[in-house]
């Protein structure tokens, strides 16, 4: 059963606009524009996000794909940068990424509402410090054991 997605989600996640979530309709809107210029859905402070040109850039919806998006910049000044690495005029983007404005702008993530099974995050690998014990089963008779010790009042 295929997902009917209802809105696309921006989670602000640093910058003037950090902790807020704006929603725009899905249907309405084959692209997101964003920057500080009033025309764009998506709208940055022009005086506390500096880093961001006035039409930083947009993402796109491509026609006749399903769930299938491209983050275009707008020959920026500061660039735009996918998941910590800089891109080169427009590259994909999914549900879950997050676009930074400029080397130390703001930060958001884009989403969908609902996503699309099909679109789960992948799973994140971790490094676990060598410090970190994996582990241990404690068996029922070692825990009974100890809370019958003479420590007990």
């Amino acid at each position: 059963m295929a997902t009917l997605v209802n809105r696309y989600v921006i989670r602000h996640l640093t910058g003037a606009k950090a902790n807020q979530v704006e929603e725009f309709d899905y249907k309405k809107y084959n692209e997101l524009t964003f920057g500080r210029a009033a025309t764009n859905l998506v709208r940055f402070d022009p005086e506390r996000d500096s880093a961001v040109s006035r039409e930083h850039g947009k993402i796109v919806r491509e026609p006749g794909k399903s769930f299938l998006f491209t983050v275009v910049d707008n020959n920026s000044r500061n660039g735009i940068f996918v998941n910590k690495n800089r891109i080169a005029g427009a590259a994909p983007v999914q549900p879950g990424d997050e676009i930074q404005l400029g080397q130390g702008g703001p930060v958001f993530q884009f989403d969908l509402n609902p996503r699309p099974a099909e679109l789960m995050m992948n799973t994140r690998v971790v490094d676990i410090p060598v410090s970190i014990k994996p582990t241990t089963e404690l068996s029922l008779t070692e825990a009974v054991g100890d809370s019958n010790d003479s420590d007990v009042l």
